[in-house]
């Protein structure tokens, strides 16, 4: 939300440090940012108390190089974890170089961890005559149809380099699975301290590919199953049907046994010339 450079920089609200801040010093609009020491009861290894500041109200375009600008003023910054609301752990880590896990929309909630807890301290304590600059020039962020752009540029991956990840990723995978199950296979033979042994879900036979044509095979397997328990003359109409049926059934063989009985009195006949 916007204000006046003034009010950013005179308050503290509701425990939290003020923090005001500006997109650059061509805009005259200052936006303030909150934060204060992070205080749970069961912290994250990564996110310990002593170290670490939460930040609200971080602006969509505010990113990691930004608030290790401020605040490294204090002392060395050591990461900074981005959220939508607050939370005392961390998201999951991809290795990715293509694939985000998530991307946060809007106005987001920062955690910086320092390296010191005496850098949290100093941080506490100070005070902003004049908003901060989030877009600089030796920083500038990327906005609006350019930011758009270099996204929409950048979310083509070269088949290659992707080809490469996805190897990589299915050799670790294949690699994780295998020692699985040889950790599972040793389980199965070896008692535990109790002298019971694992029973392993794996047995001897094993089971079929779930190829197009063993899957279509159990589909017809199981029509013809479920045909063979319907309830077949339960109804009166299909106690009536069924007779017409097969009235018609034996009219049909009547004529065509006609015919043959014609076609062999034809062939019997003589014919001395």
């Amino acid at each position: 939300m916007g204000t006046t450079e003034t009010a950013c920089c005179r308050f503290n609200i509701g425990g939290y440090r003020v923090l005001p801040v500006k997109f650059s010093e061509q805009f005259a609009t200052c936006r303030a940012m909150y934060f204060k020491q992070h205080l749970v009861r069961d912290p994250h290894p990564l996110k310990p108390v002593d170290q670490t500041l939460i930040v609200l109200n971080v602006p969509p375009y505010c990113n990691e190089q930004c608030l290790k600008r401020i605040f490294s003023i204090v002392g060395q910054v050591k990461s900074i974890y981005f959220h939508e609301k607050p939370t005392s752990g961390v998201n999951e880590e991809t290795n990715s170089n293509f694939f985000e896990s998530h991307t946060i929309q809007g106005y987001k909630v920062a955690y910086v961890v320092f390296d010191q807890p005496k850098s949290v301290k100093k941080a506490l304590k100070m005070k902003f005559k004049t908003p901060c600059m989030l877009s600089t020039k030796d920083e500038p962020l990327t906005v609006g149809v350019e930011k758009w752009s270099i996204e929409y540029a950048n979310s083509f991956p070269k088949i290659d380099k992707l080809q490469a990840e996805i190897d990589e990723f299915m050799k670790d995978y294949e690699t994780t699975i295998q020692k699985e199950k040889e950790i599972e296979k040793k389980k199965a033979d070896e008692p535990d301290d109790e002298g019971w042994v694992t029973v392993s879900s794996r047995g001897k036979k094993k089971g079929f590919a779930r190829t197009e044509t063993n899957v279509e095979k159990i589909n017809k397997k199981e029509t013809k199953k479920r045909g063979q328990r319907e309830l077949l003359n339960f109804y009166t109409f299909q106690i009536r049907d069924a007779k017409r049926d097969h009235i018609a059934e034996l009219m049909k063989n009547f004529e065509e046994d006609k015919k043959k009985i014609a076609l062999l009195r034809a062939s019997r006949k003589f014919k001395p010339y």
